[in-house]
C-alpha cells in the first residue's frame, strides 16, 4: 500500500528539504530508523529492522517453496521485480 511511501515522503520533506542526495545503504537505514523512532516516539534501530526482515523471510522466503504471492513486500522484492534477480530465490532458505 502507499501508506509507508506517503509517510516516508512526509518525513523526508519535513527534515530534508529539496532533492535527496546520493546515499550509501547504511545511511539510508540510519535515516529510516531515526525517522521511525521520531514518528513513533519509540526506539527503533537497525537491529530491529534486521529482525523484522529475518522474521519476514522465515515466513515467506523458502528456496524450495517460496510464498511470494502471500508476502506483504512482494512488490518491492528484488527477486520479484528486477529481471534476472529471481536467482536470489535459490539462496534464501
Amino acid at each position: 500500500d502507499g501508506v509507508a511511501l506517503d509517510w516516508c515522503k512526509k518525513v523526508w520533506s519535513k527534515f530534508y528539504r529539496g532533492r535527496a542526495p546520493p546515499m550509501d545503504p547504511q545511511t539510508v537505514v540510519q535515516l529510516l530508523c531515526k525517522s521511525i523512532t521520531h514518528e513513533n516516539k519509540i526506539m527503533f534501530s537497525a537491529a530491529h529492522l534486521d529482525d523484522f526482515f529475518f522474521d519476514l523471510a522465515e515466513d515467506y522466503c523458502h528456496d524450495k517453496n517460496p510464498r511470494c504471492g502471500e508476502c506483504p513486500i512482494n512488490d518491492s522484492c528484488l527477486a520479484n521485480t528486477v529481471t534476472g534477480m529471481d536467482v536470489l530465490k535459490k539462496y534464501i532458505t
